[in-house]
């Protein structure tokens, strides 16, 4: 990560993907270093329908959907600024994050330009980054709404998670077809594998920071649905760079939380094994007393006073269980991040 005077300049999705893994892999050591975060360049495709008819006009149905996309960028930035999705925006805040869609000359499609809205909740998360701690939780619910919003990896992540087994194996035999046509594609779509792989990753440790945070996803994935709304309506369409079909986005809306359910799992704990990461950083195995599942949780200093840590260390000394909150992330019914908020003794 690259700070002129200050100022993190990102112009794309993978420029704050790797600004998001140098944050994470640094323990956020440069995070109050940043000043000031300008984005430039940074077109974002929102929908593109196929099977639409050559048109300048903007159907209900799909306007509809904008509306509804549009209201869950504003909770989202609720959540990063206030932390609360309800809170009441002013008007400036409307109007800094209110989207102005082009509809393609054919009607076909609908895009935004997302520097300005970006930049402008950049500036207000900056203004609370008045301690490492603080500037960390906002950052991290900062890089969410950011990717989440208007990048294409989160999403697709989303269409493809909890796919059946047939449709996985289909698409196994299907890219073994493509790859005895294109040697070069198989390298291409593997690498890309690898890095939405990676990228989810680190989605589930900045999502495990802090109840804040994880709000802030929830209503990243409550914008999705909005867009896959917009699918069924126009009976098929691509969206933020992903092609979804109607069958997919109605088989989604159905079940929007069967492959995901992020949350805080609270109660006794079983402390197990400690070991230190890094500087601050402690990988933490604890085992839920009420429901058996077991979880390797980070323990930051950063989050947590120098008491609770004293508990943790104790509880595994001594194998007396700890009152706990550990924020958890999954991702098709597998853990992704899991990060303790919140440790208490017993005594």
């Amino acid at each position: 990560m690259e700070l002129q005077n200050g100022q993190l300049s990102l112009r794309s999705e993978d420029d704050l993907w790797s600004v998001i893994a140098d944050m994470v892999y640094s323990n956020f050591s440069e995070v109050l270093n940043i000043k000031r975060i300008v984005i430039d360049g940074w077109g974002c495709e929102l929908l593109r329908i196929p099977q639409e008819e050559s048109s300048t006009s903007i159907k209900t149905s799909i306007m509809d959907v904008l509306l509804e996309y549009q209201k869950c960028i504003n909770r989202g930035y609720s959540v990063v600024k206030y932390n609360s999705a309800s809170r009441r925006l002013s008007g400036d805040e409307k109007k800094f994050l209110e989207i102005d869609v082009l509809v393609f000359r054919n009607g076909r499609g609908y895009s935004f330009d997302a520097d300005q809205s970006i930049t402008d909740v950049a500036k207000a998360v900056v203004e609370k980054m008045e301690s490492k701690h603080l500037a960390t939780v906002a950052i991290s619910c900062f890089f969410i709404w950011a990717v989440g919003n208007f990048g294409a990896t989160m999403f697709r992540e989303y269409v493809q998670s909890g796919t059946s087994i047939n449709d996985a194996n289909q698409r196994t035999e299907q890219a073994k077809i493509n790859a005895e046509k294109d040697i070069q594609r198989e390298k291409e779509e593997t690498e890309r594998s690898k890095q939405e792989t990676e990228r989810t990753r680190l989605i589930g440790e900045l999502a495990a920071k802090s109840a804040q945070s994880a709000a802030t996803l929830e209503q990243v994935r409550l914008g999705h649905n909005a867009l896959l709304r917009g699918v069924i309506a126009a009976g098929g369409a691509r969206v933020l760079g992903v092609d979804v079909t109607s069958e997919r986005a109605e088989e989604l809306l159905q079940k929007p939380r069967a492959s995901r359910n992020d949350g805080t799992l609270s109660g006794q704990f079983d402390v197990t094994e400690i070991q230190r990461k890094e500087h601050g950083v402690f990988s933490v195995d604890v085992r839920h007393l009420a429901t058996g599942e077991e979880l390797c949780a980070e323990a930051r200093e950063l989050f947590l006073t120098e008491d609770q840590m004293n508990i943790l260390f104790k509880a595994l000394r001594t194998g007396t269980p700890v009152n706990a909150s550990v924020n958890v992330s999954r991702s098709d019914g597998k853990v992704t991040g899991a990060g303790m908020v919140r440790v208490d003794s017993l005594e």
